[in-house]
């Protein structure tokens, strides 16, 4: 819910700054005074000047695929960092890069740039790399590109931010090590999934197959610690569901088991990881699964029995159309028309639209981010961008409520995929390229990553009958469109 709240609240924002009405955005040049005698306007006065082929804004892009490339190897050299694909068993126990971003330009030096025909800032890199047992570490890397003038340096005082906060991505990362503790405790609790699933567990050779188990940062916890919570769920292919588009049910729906636990792995010494505070259906916490497994069989916990059986029918979460076709629905959409072509300009990332000017790009942590937002020259935004992505379950009780930084896991820009042209945005939208940065040493590119397009939404801006006439203006939206899918989320915004 907090999550569609934000989305909600930048999605007003950016409808209020870009949708001002046709007769107030026209008039006037870019940058220019407004004539103070509307009659002797021309077609010349409401045409803004062509964008520049290398707008000045051009110092707001985002890293490409050979600057984050080849900063990554210098970095990888300087630091003497692992491999560039460490095993999901070393990654989170060897010094390697987690991310690497474009260092935002120093809001000064642009402004000077932009506005007062300053020098041209540098560009830099921030590099956040982990040293394991240590400590996290960002680091600026510039001026890119790479070459002789270029320099490494610690943007933290050392023990800033501890080993115990080191990122949970990517998601295989010390799974094995979680493993070592998480499996043998499913062996022991196997008796009560059974009960509870109609046969499913881990650790028993007749336990049916297709127990998973996942854990996620424990909100409650305290950067000193290293917390997680431990929740299990069910594979919905051993449902015996296909999992594909138009048939059966995602891969990510998640079948949620009321049995969970926390774990404590903050220690450099894996071997010294525990997991404690089983919770059953909101019962306990029981200190050790041992704890949990003589309640159960002495008869204090009460059975949840979720009705799985071998022919539970899981088709309320499938892919799969229910029902007949709805009268015309087998007709195509209306669409969006251009007759005399688009009323909106790009030069590079730079859009220009009615008076309206700004550049957009893809954050690979925040997703699409516009800056130098300008009106008939005036600038009254200089960054607009999401701050994070967050989801809060609230489910069964305790350990139920489970919250997930979504955009911390991949970065939401790494986890935009191509738009469905006609779905997600009209056909004849402007298409951007992003790129996807995981691994920094081989980033790619994502082709129709991010879209721009003027639409009309059936509303009137102003409206007006003057003697019997009607007099009006239709209300028109520039959008800017990404969607983003986190595991089993898909955030449109």
């Amino acid at each position: 819910m907090f999550a569609l709240k934000k989305m909600n609240l930048l999605r007003i924002v950016w409808i209020a700054i870009l949708s001002l009405p046709a007769f107030v955005v026209g008039g006037g040049k870019k940058g220019g005074k407004k004539s103070g005698k509307k009659s002797m306007e021309t077609d010349e006065d409401l045409c803004p000047p062509p964008l520049e082929a290398v707008p000045k804004t051009s110092i707001f892009d985002q890293l490409t695929p050979e600057e984050i490339s080849t900063t990554a190897e210098y970095v990888k050299m300087e630091l003497d960092l692992v491999s560039e694909e460490p095993s999901p068993d070393e990654c989170n126990f060897a010094d390697r890069i987690f991310r690497l971003d474009v260092l935002p330009v120093v809001k000064e030096e642009a402004l000077s740039y932009l506005d007062e025909d300053g020098p041209m800032p540098d560009r830099y890199a921030k590099v956040t790399v982990v040293h394991a047992p240590i400590e996290i570490m960002d680091y600026k890397v510039g001026p890119l590109p790479i070459g002789d003038s270029t320099t490494i340096e610690a943007m933290l005082a050392e023990g800033t931010i501890s080993w115990n906060n080191r990122p949970y991505f990517p998601p295989g990362c010390e799974f094995g090590q979680v493993a070592s503790v998480i499996d043998p405790v499913s062996a022991v609790v196997a008796p009560l999934h059974k009960a509870t699933t109609g046969g499913f567990c881990i650790g028993e050779e007749d336990c049916k197959p297709g127990l998973l188990w996942w854990f996620s940062p424990d909100p409650s916890s305290s950067r000193a610690e290293r917390i997680s919570i431990v929740q299990y769920q069910l594979d919905p292919i051993e449902l015996g569901f296909e999992v594909g588009t138009g048939t059966g049910t995602s891969m990510a729906t998640m079948f949620y088991i009321p049995l969970t636990c926390k774990l404590a792995h903050g220690d450099p010494d894996y071997s010294k990881w525990y997991a404690f505070d089983f919770e059953y259906c909101g019962q306990g916490p029981y200190d050790t699964a041992e704890d949990l497994m003589d309640a159960y069989e002495g008869g204090e916990i009460t059975l949840c029995d979720l009705g799985i059986t071998d022919d539970y029918d899981a088709m309320w979460s499938g892919l799969q159309r229910r029902g007949p076709l709805r009268p015309f629905s087998d007709r195509s959409p209306p669409v969006v028309s251009e007759p005399e072509g688009p009323r909106f300009e790009v030069a590079g990332n730079t859009v220009e639209w009615m008076g309206w000017e700004f550049h957009v790009d893809m954050h690979p942590r925040f997703g699409q981010t516009l800056h130098d937002i300008k009106f008939m020259g005036n600038r009254i935004i200089y960054e607009l961008s999401l701050g994070e992505t967050y989801a809060a379950y609230s489910g069964f009780s305790g350990h139920g409520e489970v919250m997930y930084l979504d955009s911390h896991y991949f970065g939401l820009g790494n986890a935009a995929g191509s738009l469905k042209k006609g779905v997600d945005c009209p056909e004849n939208a402007y298409y951007f390229t992003g790129y996807n940065s995981l691994n920094p040493y081989a980033p790619f590119e994502v082709p129709d990553s991010y879209c721009v397009y003027e639409i009309v939404n059936g509303e009137t801006s102003w409206r007006h009958t003057f003697e019997g006439e009607p007099l009006g203006i239709p209300r028109t939206y520039l959008t800017v469109r990404a969607l983003y899918t986190v595991g089993n989320y898909d955030y449109n915004f």
